[in-house]
């Protein structure tokens, strides 16, 4: 039998792959000293540039609720090839792939960011959160499709329930602990991004989220990051059916 963990396919249905890195805020992440990061990541990344988003922030001390506004800054560095970008702000980095094929390329691409990033910021003393995140756009190109042929029975019983043409999204979640190193966020379903206007595109979401329940130190991160890509192919291939498998096509080595 294969290891699920190491199916691979011609195709699949990825639109992205999210390597995140969370870590108390820090200051000395700032235009300038981010200027001089984007450099020491060579010919390989262009422009660097930022956007500040507004948002408020709710406290409730018990006795009182206050608002205090609240903006962030967040630096975008793009790949010149177009595949990836890294986001920064002054609480994590993020490594977002859009192009992917095997997990063997952006690995060593997150090394040497991850590498970079933190000995020009080496005053992280920790991470609070590593996740790996795979974020699946199911597509199907017929009329009318019966998700339970290509999905797991137990991710499709929800159009069960009531009728299938009343139905105008059905998104669902569910977190498990692997073990003391590893939970997985799994969310799944039709997200219908017409809502609420009825469903009208044949696309289920499977978005696989492995992270670390608690803070780490700054270290290499590939050995934990490819435990976390075998985790989530092995729940992918749970997820889905053979039906699936041959439109994806497996390659056999």
């Amino acid at each position: 039998m294969v290891d699920p963990g190491k199916k691979k396919y011609k195709n699949n249905y990825l639109t992205q792959v999210i390597c995140q890195f969370a870590f108390d805020k820090n200051e000395a992440i700032v235009a300038q000293s981010l200027k001089e990061f984007k450099d020491s990541l060579g010919e390989d990344y262009s422009t660097l540039s930022s956007v500040v988003q507004q948002g408020i922030i709710i406290e409730d001390n018990g006795s009182d609720i206050t608002t205090e506004r609240d903006q962030t800054t967040i630096w975008e560095i793009q790949s010149t090839k177009g595949d990836h970008k890294i986001t920064i702000n002054q609480q994590s980095l993020a490594i977002t792939f859009t192009e992917f094929t095997i997990f063997s390329g952006p690995i060593t691409v997150i090394e040497s960011i991850h590498s970079l990033f933190f000995a020009k910021f080496n005053n992280v003393q920790s991470i609070t959160r590593l996740g790996l995140r795979y974020i699946n756009q199911i597509k199907i190109d017929e009329p009318k499709v019966d998700w339970s042929k290509y999905l797991a029975p137990e991710l499709t019983d929800s159009f069960k329930f009531e009728g299938a043409e009343k139905i105008r999204r059905s998104m669902h979640s569910m977190i498990f602990i692997e073990d003391d190193d590893l939970a997985v966020n799994f969310n799944y379903g039709v997200y219908n991004r017409y809502f609420p206007a009825p469903i009208s595109e044949n696309e289920f979401i499977l978005d696989l989220d492995a992270y670390t329940p608690y803070s780490i130190e700054v270290e290499n991160p590939v050995e934990r990051l490819k435990k976390f890509s075998k985790a989530l192919a092995i729940y992918f291939e749970k997820s889905i059916t053979e039906d699936l498998r041959q439109t994806m096509e497996v390659i056999d080595e």
